[in-house]
């Protein structure tokens, strides 16, 4: 287990709060299962599928340009 001191914590809570919007949703079960399975396939995390994901369709309504990466 790694031992972060408190500086590093309160450094990670500021960033967290001044550069990270956290946003909680959920899947219908008959979705959840796909969902898994693409997720797996992908080899990402579900949080990283699901960021990616996200991303690529705020690019293809052009909410962000093509180099734009968050």
């Amino acid at each position: 287990m790694r031992i972060v001191s408190e500086a590093q914590k309160r450094a990670t809570a500021k960033y967290k709060k001044d550069k990270v919007d956290a946003v909680t949703f959920s899947f219908d079960k008959e979705n959840s299962i796909p969902f898994q399975k693409a997720v797996e396939a992908s080899g990402k995390s579900k949080a990283s599928y699901v960021r990616d994901a996200i991303e690529e369709q705020l690019r293809e309504d052009g909410f962000l340009s093509r180099s734009e990466n968050t």
